[in-house]
């Protein structure tokens, strides 16, 4: 009969080793890519479907958190675009700040390139949506200027080791300066006006940030307890399309590039 040690040691190996399994298929850009295009191939066909209606009902599901009296709300739909996009721009924001530190963006003149083409890429399509639309709704110019980072990071990341990394770190800040530019557009010529208050606070949440890495903090604590709260604050202080997610670029730029 096997020891109580013996048994316990093996337990704990087959946990690391299920760990380690996840943790790898976790780390493979591709089988994520793979998932991603999935689940846009299975979003388009189920938007033509009947399945739509009752698929809509659930993303208008809201979800509560509750503290006392106090309590919160939002719908499935928003957790994944404001909570979720907002961890993933916090993924590529860290990227491309290392990229532009100790990466291939550290020159000025490599990381203007990518810079120079995602103002092409807002103008352009601009452009084209306003010589098709001139006499009609020319009101939407900025609806083509944005880029879809998740599903374009997610292609290059389909073809793996055959990206070189330079190319893969053009896209990537090609598409993050495109999207933030359009955004910014958005916002300036669409929204509403923000919250004064939330938005004082959101720039003092994004000094401490600052402060932090400036004197060279690097436990992970503090960003986590201010990036949340600055993701609250913008999401409270701004009206319209410039969503919390943003926020978490604002964090990524502020954290430390080691």
């Amino acid at each position: 009969m096997a020891a109580p040690e013996q048994l316990f040691n093996v337990r704990e190996r087959k946990r690391f080793e299920r760990h380690d399994i996840w943790e790898r298929i976790a780390e493979n850009g591709t089988i994520s890519a793979a998932v991603m295009v999935f689940a846009a191939i299975a979003a388009v066909i189920c938007a033509n479907t009947d399945a739509y209606e009752a698929i809509h009902h659930f993303l208008e599901t809201p979800l509560y958190v509750g503290l006392g009296n106090l309590t919160a709300g939002l719908t499935v739909e928003l957790f994944v675009n404001d909570f979720l996009m907002a961890i993933f721009f916090l993924l590529v924001g860290i990227e491309l700040k290392y990229e532009m530190t100790v990466g291939e963006l550290k020159n000025p003149r490599q990381a203007m390139l990518p810079m120079l083409a995602a103002v092409g890429g807002v103008v352009v399509p601009a452009c084209i949506y306003l010589i098709f639309n001139h006499a009609g709704a020319h009101n939407g110019w900025a609806i083509p200027m944005a880029t879809d980072i998740a599903f374009a990071l997610g292609v290059l990341s389909l073809l793996g080791n055959r990206v070189p990394n330079g190319v893969r770190v053009f896209f990537s800040t090609l598409a993050i300066a495109d999207d933030l530019i359009s955004i910014a557009a958005i916002a300036i010529f669409y929204g509403q006006s923000p919250n004064p208050f939330w938005l004082g606070a959101a720039a003092l949440v994004t000094c401490a940030l600052v402060w932090l890495n400036k004197t060279q903090h690097y436990r992970l604590a503090p960003y986590s307890v201010l990036g949340l709260l600055l993701w609250f604050c913008i999401g409270w202080a701004l009206c319209l399309l410039l969503r919390p997610r943003r926020a978490r670029m604002a964090c990524s730029s502020a954290s430390p590039s080691s």
